[in-house]
């Protein structure tokens, strides 16, 4: 499933680059063996390529991405990885704040369940700081109860 010179020099293997390019092509792929926790050597995972993808405008394909790989399948995500400064680390867990989601939406329970395998690896999102275009972000969408949209989200 596609490749580039990129991504043979970062080591991103076919399950990552199935991240969008069809759910059933990652169901393929993790049926057949695929390693779900491998890394590349920045210590990116096909889940956080899923949680990473489009920040907080995530598109609904891409949570099943990552409520397949995480809630069902228990991809690893407790671990740190880094973007270009190895001393600089990122967590999914931050990725996953960036989701900002309608209340008691299906993809609302979706991210709840992907909530729940986090805390179920030691991860606390409910402890995770806010990141300062998230919390923009919300203010916009939620103008008038931000700080409810916050307690929930």
């Amino acid at each position: 499933i596609g490749r580039n010179d990129d991504d043979i020099k970062s080591g991103k293997s076919p399950l990552m680059n199935s991240v969008s390019a069809g759910i059933e092509k990652t169901k393929a792929l993790v049926e057949a063996g695929a390693d779900i926790n491998y890394k590349t050597k920045k210590a990116e995972t096909a889940a956080i390529c899923a949680l990473d993808s489009g920040g907080g405008n995530v598109t609904e394909e891409r949570r099943t991405y990552a409520y397949y790989l995480i809630a069902e399948k228990k991809a690893k995500v407790n671990e740190s990885y880094y973007i270009s400064n190895p001393n600089r680390k990122f967590y999914p867990v931050d990725r996953l704040r960036d989701w900002t989601i309608e209340l008691g939406s299906e993809e609302y329970k979706m991210k709840m369940a992907i909530v729940k395998e986090f805390a179920n690896q030691g991860v606390s999102y409910w402890d995770t700081k806010i990141s300062d275009d998230t919390l923009e972000h919300i203010k916009e969408i939620h103008p008038n109860n931000w700080e409810e949209y916050m307690k929930k989200y």
